[in-house]
């Protein structure tokens, strides 16, 4: 097949979207499929062995110009170059395609309608509008977890026959790394507890903010610090706000974006990652974190649970003291934590982006094969 995959967000984006874009492309890369594949994208960077890219560039100085060129630029080059599947891996576009090319799109989440009070209205009156009409003219829907396709399912009913889950991978990038002068360089001087993600009401960071409090004030002489390591996103004040309000403030510290080198380091030297989210649609931190060997604390929101099994230790997101004494557990029994950090590796060690890739293709294949 000559296939066409839609991946803006390598270039346009730095979270889950990127990262998902970015890890499924090189897996399917590295196993020198026999399809003709090409990664629409908006900047040259010549990064593939065996994909070829095709660069359609976000002019800046029009509005909405990443989203115009999806109903112009886009179908065109795709039909003048008789493609015969095109691939969405961000659920938005392209348009006005014939019903010939078949048409797949990759849903992460639905939380602009499931969860609206953590997006803008924008966003919200966006995907109302123009989701149904994706979901409709798709040959095929891909998600992330049994909880996306529920929430599809729910969303709009009378397409199941035509939803397949795949879950996500981990990198072989992830694994324990210690760096005890990166660390300092982040200005991180004490045992510390790590959140990872981007800034935003989902997160429900305040939460962990209000339990970190209450660890370090039962026990004066603890010098535990928190990392939330993450750029700033909609909606990140209030997590400011709890921070300058804590009287432990100078012991929070925000790193902004950071790489994955960093990345695996915080991991490995967290004494725990604490992710109080209030839905996550997959939550690839957590399989980051235990493929360092992190124990994790997570909520178990939306399709947390799902994807750490029994390999990650859950509270109540509604209570304070559930966290918190979590917490304080995993800080204080040095024997739980090394047991919780044996768990986290032989869980990770279960994922794999090559095995995505394979069960993507094979999809793929299913679908062109019994239309």
């Amino acid at each position: 097949m000559k296939i066409a995959f839609l991946a803006d967000p390598l270039d346009t984006q730095y979270a889950g979207i990127h990262v998902f874009c970015k890890e499924i492309l090189h897996a399917i890369d590295q196993l020198n499929p026999y399809h003709e594949i090409y990664v629409f994208r908006s900047k040259q960077e010549n990064e593939f062995k065996n994909l070829q890219e095709v660069v359609i560039p976000i002019r800046k100085g029009i509005p909405g110009h990443h989203r115009v060129r999806l109903f112009s630029a886009f179908p065109k080059y795709i039909k003048q170059n008789q493609f015969d599947m095109v691939i969405e891996l961000a659920h938005f576009g392209p348009f006005g395609l014939p019903q010939s090319i078949k048409q797949v799109t990759y849903i992460h989440d639905l939380t602009p309608i499931t969860h609206k009070k953590f997006h803008g209205i924008a966003s919200q009156k966006f995907h109302k509008l123009m989701l149904p009409r994706i979901l409709k003219k798709s040959h095929l829907v891909l998600c992330n977890s049994e909880q996306t396709r529920k929430d599809i399912n729910q969303f709009l009913p009378g397409i199941e026959d035509k939803i397949e889950k795949i879950h996500l991978g981990i990198s072989d990038f992830f694994k324990p790394a210690f760096d005890a002068n990166l660390i300092k360089k982040l200005k991180i001087s004490a045992p510390f507890i790590l959140h990872v993600g981007t800034l935003e009401p989902r997160k429900n960071i305040p939460l962990l903010i209000a339990s970190f409090n209450e660890c370090r004030k039962s026990n004066s002489e603890s010098n535990i610090q928190l990392v939330l390591a993450g750029k700033p996103g909609w909606g990140f004040q209030d997590i400011i706000d709890a921070k300058e309000k804590s009287s432990y403030k100078e012991s929070i510290i925000i790193t902004d974006f950071v790489t994955n080198e960093q990345l695996r380091v915080l991991y490995t030297h967290a004494e725990c990652l604490a992710l109080p989210s209030y839905y996550e649609g997959f939550g690839l931190p957590v399989l980051e974190a235990m493929a360092c060997g992190c124990p994790c604390l997570i909520s178990g929101e939306g399709a947390l649970r799902e994807v750490a099994g029994e390999a990650a230790i859950y509270f109540d997101i509604k209570n304070t003291n559930s966290l918190t004494q979590q917490l304080q557990n995993i800080l204080v029994d040095k024997e739980q934590q090394l047991v919780w950090r044996e768990k986290a590796l032989q869980h990770a060690n279960t994922y794999s982006w090559k095995n995505t890739a394979n069960t993507f293709l094979a999809s793929l294949e299913k679908l062109a094969a019994f239309s």
